[in-house]
């Protein structure tokens, strides 16, 4: 229940991202809009963004940051490697501590004695664990010696890279900001600034999707020189030309109604 955007521009050259700040835990029943932005710095050049279950990332994603601090000018596709490494990692021991460890065993223990145990229980523990998810979506941004990447790391621990589509979104508000960007026949080579727009643009159409939070917009741009976040005067700024633009269509839309209303297309009497 989000919205989190990784945009390429600038010939592939710079990556842009967009996340609101909703927070949902199924758990506890609840979701707010946090102070705190949800994107996590993993280098100087990457960055991850997360929808779905709120506490797991942060561990997931501060592992990966350790992990990546030990290599030098890592590639894009290796900080994803990392991620879906870890993500395994990370949903095996959610399943020990669900399903084995109450059976007073690990899993290297199970795969020991799998062969002692009855088969039923077999079965039921395979379908457990085929069945157990980590309830989350991460997208990765970025950018290394060949260019700008986006790639999302999903269940069971799978990278999809999407740099040659050129952009991509995770969240409840995903088709309303992949609209955004088909509306404008996004590619890859449009410039920075009106890419920027277009993502802002694509944020705030996602708000129309439930748990889309509407209250704050977090925005980066991404290029070989660093990480630089878009200021709040920055994001007013894009606020007004997107308030422009709606202004403008809501005249267009009461322009082409009443052309509609004055067809010539009166049944005959």
């Amino acid at each position: 229940m989000t919205i989190c955007i990784g945009t390429l521009c600038e010939k592939r050259k710079v990556v842009i991202f967009a996340a609101d700040r909703m927070l949902t835990n199924p758990v506890l029943s609840v979701e707010f809009e946090h102070d705190e932005p949800k994107y996590q710095v993993l280098s100087k050049t990457c960055v991850a963004l997360t929808a779905g279950e709120a506490l797991v990332p942060t561990e997931l994603c501060e592992e990966v940051a350790l992990e990546v601090e030990q290599k030098a000018s890592p590639k894009i596709s290796n900080i994803a490697e990392i991620f879906c490494d870890k993500f395994r990692e990370c949903k095996m021991k959610m399943v020990e501590e669900r399903y084995f460890k109450p059976r007073g065993f690990t899993m290297r223990d199970y795969v020991q004695i799998q062969g002692h145990l009855n088969e039923n229980i077999v079965l039921r523990l395979e379908r457990a664990i085929e069945s157990e998810t980590l309830n989350l979506t991460i997208v990765i941004v970025g950018v290394d010696d060949k260019g700008a990447n986006i790639f999302q790391i999903r269940d069971p621990g799978h990278a999809d890279c999407f740099n040659r589509l050129g952009f991509h979104a995770i969240g409840s508000g995903l088709p309303h900001a992949i609209s955004t960007f088909i509306s404008f026949n996004y590619t890859p080579n449009i410039d920075l600034k009106r890419a920027v727009y277009i993502t802002y643009e694509a944020k705030k159409s996602a708000e129309k999707a439930p748990g889309v939070g509407k209250r704050a917009t977090d925005m980066g741009i991404i290029s070989s020189k660093g990480i630089r976040i878009i200021k709040a005067e920055e994001t007013k700024l894009l606020e007004e030309i997107y308030q422009k633009k709606m202004e403008f269509g809501r005249k267009s839309i009461a322009d082409v109604v009443g052309m509609i209303e004055n067809l010539p297309l009166e049944e005959k009497k």
